[in-house]
Parts: structure tokens; sequence; C-alpha cells
């Protein structure tokens, strides 16, 4: 085809049409145009060429980051000691008078054994009439005195527990004094 221009890539001089866009109104820009028009179109393939490989190495990071970030979790084992929130528990107070108290003298030997559920076990030995052993109960009436109840004569007896000296007494009988025991009762004779 005569008279008709064929273009190719390499075109030295394009038709003056192809650059008559209403952005290019000084005519330095459009000599610029046609005087760089061979170096144009190897920059814009050697950009478009940079512009792949700098998009390929940014993607080849980034997937490189996401492969590294998206490890299998790691599985962990703890374990875990629990344990139970101390309580506060107030020991019941003792009262002073439980356990086995005795009076030996010349009028003869008698043993008291306080228990803490309120029970009395005695036992008296007296010269001559041997050894008698009964029961009764106890309860506690403030101010370090108590109230003794026996069964031999059901009549309750009311003694006094003094703390500074460790003893009891019968304000009834002042010669009479109870002490602490490490012993027991004696046995019935």
């Amino acid at each position: 085809m005569r008279g008709v221009k064929q273009e190719s890539f390499f075109n030295t001089r394009p038709q003056i049409a192809s650059y008559n866009h209403k952005w290019i109104k000084n005519r330095w820009i459009y000599s610029l145009i046609l005087k760089c028009n061979f170096m144009k179109c190897t920059s814009a393939v050697f950009l478009a060429v940079m512009l792949v490989v700098a998009c390929t190495a940014v993607l080849a990071g980034c997937i490189q980051t996401l492969v590294e970030t998206k490890t299998a979790p790691q599985v962990v084992y703890v374990t875990v000691l629990v344990t139970p929130t101390p309580t506060t528990t107030i020991a019941p107070v003792k009262d002073p008078v439980i356990g086995v108290w005795r009076y030996s003298g010349t009028e003869g030997d008698a043993r008291m054994r306080f228990n803490a559920d309120g029970t009395l076990a005695v036992s008296s030995h007296t010269p001559g009439k041997g050894t008698d052993v009964y029961s009764g109960t106890w309860s506690a009436q403030g101010n370090n005195t108590y109230k003794l109840l026996d069964s031999p004569n059901g009549k309750p007896v009311t003694v006094m527990y003094d703390p500074v000296k460790n003893r009891l007494y019968n304000s009834g009988y002042p010669n009479i004094i109870l002490t602490p025991y490490q012993g027991d009762l004696m046995t019935a004779s």
C-alpha cells in the first residue's frame, strides 16, 4: 500500500494528529514529543518492564510475609493448679475445765473428768468405805462458774474456776481444791 504510512512500534515520526490532544497547546511540547518519540517508545517499554518487575517484587514480598505470618498455631500445654481459697474457721474455744481434776487429802481421793460434750464422770475414794464411780452433767454459767449435777444425790453443786491459780473449788468447802490431773478416774471397788 503506497501512500499509506504504516506505523510500527519504533516509528520515529508519528502522525501529527495522534498528538493533537487538547492538553498539548504549546509548540515546544509538540517539538519535544516529535524529537523524543523513539526515546519515548523505548522509555515506555522500559518503564512497563520495570513496573512489572517492581510489582512482582512487591507481591513476592507480600506473599512471603503472608506465608511467614500464617504459620500453623502452636499448641502450648499449661498446667493450672487450683487451690481453694482458705476459709477462716474459728476453732471452738476449749473450756478450761475440760479434762481430769483431782483432790487428794486426809478425807480421801476424788477425781472428776469434765468431757467436752457436757458430761461428767466422778470417782471418789473414802478410806474405809471404798471407791464409788458415778456420772452427771456440767454446764458453764459464766464468770468462771460451773453447775454440776451428779447422779447419786441429784442436787446441783456450783464450783468456781480460778484461772490465775488454775484450780476448781466450792466456796462451801474451802479445804477441797481440785487441780489438773494427768491420770484418769479410779475404778469402783
